[in-house]
């Protein structure tokens, strides 16, 4: 169902928008009346959802919408869902029942689904809950506008959870900044081709789409202008990105026009290049990281594709994020093991901007369960992997994603899992009771764990874990570490938060005008998820 869009009947449908504005009339005069909508979004699940939001956020805007402080102000309500565990889908069945509650009380009131649940159950969440106007896929966040203002005009439910060509809009977009905010999730791809046997994302994101190069840059560099201080690279597998540009003669391009462009996008590599080497003309190890950066262009030059035109991977992209004047740090997530290589190392390690923080999802330390995952890594490899990361990047964190309770996970399979969480000392972890997914290869595995074993698993990962993490922050008391501040905290108001380059959060004393600096602190306590500290 490529590019189709469904539109359902909906009896009795109230009419919706500003009282005493038809929906035509609505849609003519926004803006131009001094009228504007308001719209607030709501995002449960990763980090990718919440930058959804964010993109969803910035087309409303340049459309002439208003952030809505809270859903019983606003005249559109989005709610961007999760499907990676059922409890995720459970929470928003909730949602939808108090929003339509809502919506009776108000009448002119848009709600919308959108997301992985949306692209997982299409047409079912407007049969289930028929005051929806608008379903949206992730694939169709582009058009959530024109999603909405159809739903409008027509007073029927707009389903569109069809695959799309054009994955990332075209066009200007405002990208979201201010407002005192200093980091912001820039997303580099899209989908998965991994295929992992519990994960739903390959089937509702769809084949992995790497997003321009110039238009990562060109984002960021947006972003700094408006106040961010870092930004966070997102994708399902960032080690897989690879730009392929193609230009073809029925898009109106000829050879000459190819010609430019390929100059104009060396010309661009030239430049940041040019930058690169000069500002590390006074580091220590300056010869050696001029070499390094002194064959990039001879690298693009060499990778090149049909039409003449370079490839971009994701060691490219990081050497021209790190180039982006005024940012000063930059992150990425999140890396399959499989695909950390040891460019992408000593990129990392070179680079000035790029944080010293790896998230590598495990997810088990059995050899048995990792084949049965399809995570195509066994643990030996896994160690190999974390003990290089460490020989090339001094003081990296590494961090990762853990399942528990797995189909056929055995207490032996668990222990496993619990030495290698010792053995590699993870820096944090993102753990998980295994929740079956409709359309996985692990639905039909047999071996399925009682929920009494999950949660003690669960339990018993969860201490060590944090046993690990109050060690390793034990080891900085009496040190001086580099904070990039974010704000105020929000447990102690009147005392700033920011966070490490190896992504640890910091409070200390200090004034609000220190937001968006790099401060030296000097240690002083902590615990298993913080350091407290004072200013130097």
């Amino acid at each position: 169902m490529k590019g189709e869009i469904f539109q359902i009947e909906k009896s009795g449908s109230p009419s919706h928008g500003d009282p005493g504005l038809n929906a035509d009339t609505q849609l003519l005069t926004r803006g131009a009346s001094g009228w504007h909508p308001k719209v607030f979004i709501k995002t449960f699940g990763c980090q990718m959802n919440r930058s959804d939001s964010e993109l969803m956020a910035a087309l409303l805007a340049k459309d002439g919408y208003e952030v809505a402080r809270d859903v019983q102000s606003a005249d559109v309500v989005l709610l961007n869902t999760c499907s990676v565990r059922k409890h995720a889908e459970e929470k928003v069945w909730s949602e939808l029942g108090r929003l339509g509650i809502l919506k009776e009380e108000k009448g002119a009131l848009i709600l919308g689904v959108c997301g992985c649940m949306a692209q997982r159950e299409g047409k079912e969440i407007v049969r289930r809950a028929p005051f929806v106007d608008v379903v949206c896929g992730p694939h169709n966040f582009g058009r959530i506008v024109e999603l909405i203002d159809r739903a409008k005009r027509n007073g029927k439910a707009v389903v569109d959870v069809g695959e799309s060509e054009e994955v990332f809009p075209s066009g200007e977009v405002t990208v979201p900044g201010g407002n005192g905010r200093i980091n912001a999730w820039v997303s580099i791809m899209r989908g998965c081709n991994n295929f992992c046997a519990y994960c739903v994302v390959p089937y509702l994101r769809g084949r992995e789409k790497s997003r321009p190069a110039e238009d990562i840059v060109k984002e960021i560099e947006g972003l700094v202008k408006t106040g961010i201080k870092e930004v966070t690279l997102l994708g399902q597998n960032v080690n897989s990105y690879r730009y392929r540009p193609q230009i073809t003669e029925d898009r109106g391009q000829t050879a000459k026009h190819r010609e430019q462009k390929t100059e104009h996008r060396s010309q661009t590599i030239d430049y940041r290049l040019q930058d690169i080497n000069y500002r590390i003309q006074n580091t220590e190890d300056r010869e050696r990281k001029t070499e390094a950066y002194r064959t990039q262009n001879t690298e693009h030059r060499s990778q090149t594709i049909d039409e003449g035109m370079p490839a971009v991977g994701f060691v490219d992209l990081l050497r021209m994020v790190n180039t982006v004047e005024g940012l000063e740090r930059a992150r990425f997530v999140t890396s399959h093991p499989r695909d950390m290589t040891e460019e992408i190392l000593r990129v990392v390690s070179d680079s000035e901007k790029i944080c010293e923080h790896l998230h590598l999802p495990l997810q088990a330390g059995s050899d048995r369960i990792l084949k049965m995952m399809n995570r195509g890594y066994t643990q030996e490899y896994y160690r190999k992997l974390a003990q290089k990361a460490r020989e090339i990047i001094p003081g990296v964190a590494i961090s990762t994603d853990l399942i528990v309770g797995f189909p056929g996970e055995t207490d032996a399979d668990f222990e496993e899992t619990l030495k290698m969480i010792r053995d590699v000392q993870f820096s944090g972890s993102f753990i998980y009771k295994y929740s079956p997914r409709p359309g996985t290869a692990a639905m039909n595995m047999e071996g399925e764990i009682p929920e009494e074993v999950k949660k003690a698993r669960l339990r018993r990962v969860e201490v060590l874990q944090k046993q690990i993490c109050l060690n390793r922050n034990q080891e900085l008391i009496g040190k001086r570490v580099e904070v990039l501040i974010e704000g105020p905290s929000k447990k102690e108001a009147h005392k700033l938060s920011g966070r490490t380059r190896d992504n640890r959060i910091v409070i200390a004393e200090g004034k609000k005008e220190l937001i968006g600096k790099l401060v030296s602190v000097k240690i002083i306590e902590v615990s298993a998820w913080t350091l407290y500290g004072e200013l130097l």
